[in-house]
């Protein structure tokens, strides 16, 4: 056998030479200064990683390689959840996406530690980890707690946990925010008809204007018996208002869950698409779905009588009788005079409705004396009061005309919902509430006797109302019954006209309604702790069996519910109802109404209607000359925002719009002081008073002008003028207590804030005031009591929870504390003073990346708050970042020369740096400011003591045991003091004198000892502590 030599084909030298030069080309890499930080391995882990310095480097392919991370702070876009399978899902099982940014820096002492735990691709591992760590949160949450307001917990939560886990990495988080917590779509058919989970039915009656402070007394005397059935057999509460407080508008965010901004109906009034005439609302301008909409689309009966803004009478599965069939507060005709176009749905009931059209004619003397003692001759009465009588007519006729109609319609269609609005609890209120007793200012006892009653009569009419109403729905039906706002009673009136047009009838409102939920889904005999006029749609639709939308304002009331309930039929949600437009839209002939630009011109028109509307609501003082009223309250709703310049602009233009409308120019001024523009603020109210001499709300906000430019004098007078304007105004008497504790006399301040909840035991601010002194007088349980009865009386404001948490700081409760900073973030996300000491919570807590990001978002929000960049200075210092310490405290310290605490801060920081002689100047700047500043005499003796300056350190804690003779530290040290200038005798006083003091100081009673039996003292320096003071 004969083999074959197989020959090799060589590569030529050459060539093989070309092919390692080029190798080598492609591996040389030059890295720029601005470019980031260059890091050199190898990729088989053959060479250690190394910082690279800006210029050329040969780092082969395959044999190493350069790494690139940034140098200045980069942001990082994350979604999770975004796909069905990799969905986030909360503890209740609903499937979510979350979206948002981190920004973060490395840092460059340590990127070679960043290099081995993160890697090259740093952009993928932090994905991972925001999602790994998003998950977790959700996944131990329900929906409704990271959701709406609660995303603040959320975004607080993993903002905490991410800075810890990139500090650990070496990298520092600068900001988390989750910008969005979305339900996925993929289980929800676009504008398919959702499923059921109950066959539950309701009925939502709305009595405007409805307080438990009349209700109250009424059910204890026995007068309201279906009412207070309700309310004690089922759940009960205050309902939190929106702003503007007008009835079309919180009607409308009622029945839609939605606020003004979304809903679009912000006035009585609205803007024509045909010649721009300005007519009273319609529903054709509503731009999202009434909660009668989604139920009738997704296959339940609905019944509506008389809602604000329902004309013209949408095309439902049921019926709607509009609000243009008894005009309410404005008037009713006799049913058969009226044009029924658009103003009841299905048409063919307008001869029933017609038949069932209770005129004010009709109301006879006999029902009359019920609520008004009449004299024999009726026509003997002032014209004035004559009035009053015809306007009471007008309420009992319009209320008795929707109920009638409800009754006789619910018998025909048997609705799985109701829902029937009275306005006349508020009417009767304005027109009467003031002659009720104790006596008012300038009202006569005769007028009292005459009118005093017609408030808890017509109350009492309207519970037998509630009675037939509950009583034709049947014990199956859940009862819902809230009102819009409550009223002032009692002392709390203020001495403004109560009627509507003939003075500031909004003063007589209060921002809390009533809400009474009843029926066997609800618990029983229960409390609420808090709910919102939001809440009442999200709440009806988990009570129905329908999927809550996520894009609504309101949250299910889950606290009214009962456990079992909630277990049957879990709560369900969907992204929005949204999706489509409205069938119902328009009505009757099907047109969309969806225009913001105004009222479509193929709408139905009810001109007599609207003219007569439009002269009542003149006549009456809701409407100003063209849309002044509409761009102020455009301007409210901006102001509540936060978005000042915008508001500003909006009540400019309404002045424009009608220069009488005097509330826009105080509006002005509010927007100009919270934006700390008080020259222009000042300037605003000094014109307003040329106008208007005897402004009450003018006097107190320029005393608050006053009081914040440490103008004191001035405020006091300001106050006081307010008060002697009104005596039971209660926002100036507040104002003037705190002006009181704010110069020293907390006895003083004290007996105004006792004052004020006495008048107004619901004034949330003064029982926070309260509070405040308790604390400071070291009284810590009357002050946790204060807070809680600030929260109770207000849970939306924010500040009780935060002083709530700091005395539960004090008391070591640190979680609890914790606990109560969240509740003050997730009601005011942009408060600087609580973030700021939730932030001093963390620093505490030794948790000190999550104390940065706090305290970082706390100066980016306001960038002029000291106390913020004091806090972080401190929180700097614990993380070793000593420049941003100092740069920190220079900057409190030009915001507030006279802050004792970062001068002491910055003092210490200095001296820690080494540049002594500044540190000590900055501590002794510290005492000129509070001689008895504890702190700042220890750590500049310190100081002194350790550059060997025995005497002066001496000298220093004299004085400070002078001061502050109650202080075991300052004794201590200066026993350590003495015993370095060997003034042995000395040193043994102050150490005796700091153990009676503080007994608990073992090290330093074994010292006495040896110092008392003769032996050497062991060296050292008790009680001589440095820290920062946040």
């Amino acid at each position: 056998m004969t083999f074959e030599t197989v020959k090799r084909r060589r590569v030529p030298l050459g060539l093989g030479l070309l092919l390692v030069a080029v190798w080598i080309l492609f591996g040389l890499t030059r890295t720029d200064p601005g470019g980031g930080l260059a890091v050199l391995d190898a990729p088989l882990g053959v060479l250690r990683p190394r910082l690279l310095q800006p210029g050329w480097h040969l780092a082969p392919p395959g044999l190493l390689r350069i790494s690139l991370y940034p140098s200045e702070p980069a942001t990082l876009t994350f979604r999770a959840g975004g796909r069905e399978r990799g969905a986030l899902v909360t503890r209740e099982g609903v499937k979510v996406s979350a979206d948002g940014t981190i920004r973060y820096r490395v840092d460059p002492e340590r990127v070679l530690e960043v290099h081995r735990t993160v890697g090259p691709a740093y952009d993928r591992i932090l994905n991972r980890w925001v999602e790994e760590e998003l998950r977790s949160a959700i996944g131990g949450s329900e929906y409704s707690g990271i959701s709406g307001a609660h995303i603040e917990d959320l975004r607080s939560g993993l903002g905490q946990t991410l800075a810890e886990r990139f500090r650990i990495a070496g990298l520092e988080l600068l900001s988390c925010d989750v910008g969005s917590v979305r339900i996925l779509p993929a289980a929800v058919t676009e504008g398919a008809p959702q499923k059921r989970s109950t066959d539950t039915k309701a009925i939502l009656i709305g009595l405007d204007g409805a307080d438990w402070n009349i209700l109250d007394p009424l059910f204890e005397a026995g007068r309201l018996p279906n009412l207070a059935r309700l309310s004690r057999d089922g759940v009960r509460g205050r309902l939190h208002t929106i702003t503007p407080m007008l009835s079309p508008v919180v009607w409308t965010s009622i029945a839609t869950g939605v606020l003004p901004g979304r809903h679009g109906i912000i006035d009585f009034l609205a803007t024509t698409g045909r010649d721009g005439e300005r007519v009273p609302v319609t529903s054709t301008l509503r731009r999202v779905r009434a909660i009668w909409n989604i139920l009738s689309e997704n296959g339940l009966r609905v019944g509506v009588a008389g809602w604000w803004a329902s004309f013209p009478a949408e095309k439902v599965n049921g019926f709607i009788v509009s609000d243009r069939v008894a005009y309410q507060l404005f008037g009713v005709r006799a049913g058969r005079e009226q044009a029924w176009e658009g103003k009841v749905y299905p048409p063919d009931l307008a001869g029933l409705v017609a038949s069932l059209t209770v005129a004010p004619e009709t109301v006879g003397v006999g029902e009359v004396s019920r609520y008004v003692r009449l004299p024999a001759d009726t026509a003997s009465l002032p014209a004035d009061q004559n009035k009053l009588i015809d306007d009471l007519k007008t309420l009992i006729a319009a209320g008795d005309t929707y109920a009638a109609i409800s009754l006789a319609l619910r018998e025909r269609f048997r609705p799985d919902f109701q829902a029937i609005y009275l306005e006349g609890t508020d009417t009767v209120a304005h027109l009467f509430m003031r002659y009720a007793p104790p006596v008012l200012p300038g009202v006569s006892p005769a007028e009292s006797q005459r009118f005093g009653r017609a408030v808890d009569e017509y109350y009492r009419h309207a519970d037998e109302i509630v009675g037939r109403l509950v009583a034709a729905a049947g014990p199956e039906t859940a009862v819902i019954i809230c009102s819009d706002h409550g009223f002032r009673t009692g002392d709390n009136r203020p001495l403004t006209d109560s009627r509507i047009g003939y003075g500031q009838a909004a003063d007589w409102h209060r921002k809390f309604g009533v809400v009474i939920l009843s029926g066997a889904p609800f618990r029983k005999r229960h409390e609420l702790s808090e709910a919102s006029v939001l809440d009442i749609t999200p709440t009806l639709l988990a009570l129905l069996g329908l999927p809550v939308a996520e894009d609504m304002d309101g949250r299910p009331i889950l606290e009214a519910f009962e456990p079992r309930f909630l277990e049957e039929h879990p709560i369900r949600y969907v992204p929005s109802y949204e999706t489509t437009a409205m069938a119902s839209a328009g009505a009757p002939d099907g047109k969309t109404g969806e225009e913001q630009g105004g009222i479509p011109a193929t709408a139905p028109a009810d001109p007599q209607g609207d003219q007569e509307l439009k002269e009542k609501l003149q006549s009456l003082g809701y409407l100003r000359q063209d849309s002044a009223n509409s761009h102020n309250n455009r301007g409210m709703l901006l102001l509540g925002k936060g978005k000042y310049d915008e508001a500003i602009s909006e009540f400019e233009q309404a002045v424009r719009s009608s220069e009488d409308l005097t509330i826009a120019r105080i509006n002005i001024a509010r927007a100009l002081f919270k934006k700390k523009d008080y020259q222009a603020a000042t300037q605003a109210l000094t014109d307003f008073l040329v106008r208007q001499p005897r402004s009450k709300e003018a006097e107190n906000l320029l005393g608050n002008i006053a009081m914040e430019q440490k103008q004191y004098a001035d405020a006091e007078r300001r106050f006081r003028k307010a008060l002697e304007y009104e005596p039971n105004f209660t926002d100036a008497r507040n104002s003037l207590g705190i002006l009181f504790n704010k110069l020293g006399r907390p006895d003083d301040a004290l007996r105004e804030f006792i004052q004020v909840v006495t008048i107004d035991p619901e004034y949330a601010e003064a029982h926070n005031n309260i509070g405040i002194i308790r604390k400071e007088r070291g009284q810590v349980p009357e002050a946790i009591a204060s807070f809680k009865k600030a929260i109770a009386a207000d849970p939306e404001f924010a500040g009780s929870y935060s002083n709530l948490a700091l005395v539960l700081e004090q008391r070591g409760d640190l979680k609890g504390a914790e606990e109560q900073y969240r509740n003050a973030l997730r009601r005011d996300p942009a408060s600087v003073q609580v973030r700021t000491n939730y932030g001093g919570l963390l620093y505490t807590m030794g948790r000190f990346e999550p104390a940065r990001v706090e305290l970082e978002k706390a100066v980016a929000v306001d960038s002029l708050d000291a106390s913020a960049h004091n806090n972080l200075g401190a929180v700097y210092g614990r993380l070793g970042r000593t420049a941003d310490e100092i740069a920190s405290y220079r900057k409190a310290i030009s915001l507030d020369p006279n802050y004792a605490d970062v001068h002491h801060n910055l003092g210490l920081a200095l001296v820690k740096k080494g540049d002594l002689e500044e540190g000590e100047t900055e501590l002794k700047r510290s005492l000129a400011i509070d001689r008895r500043y504890a702190p700042a005499y220890l750590n500049l003796a310190r100081s002194c003591m350790g550059r060997g300056k025995l005497e002066e350190a001496a000298d220093i804690l004299v004085a400070g045991t002078r001061e502050i003779p109650g202080d075991a530290d300052l004794h201590g040290m200066l026993g350590e003091a003495y015993l370095r200038l060997g003034r042995r005798e000395r040193a043994i006083a102050a150490f005796e004198q700091s153990l009676r003091l503080k007994p608990d100081q073992g090290e330093l009673r074994q010292r006495l000892q040896a110092l008392a039996g003769g032996s050497p003292a062991p060296a050292g320096t008790p009680a001589a502590t440095e820290k920062e003071t946040p």
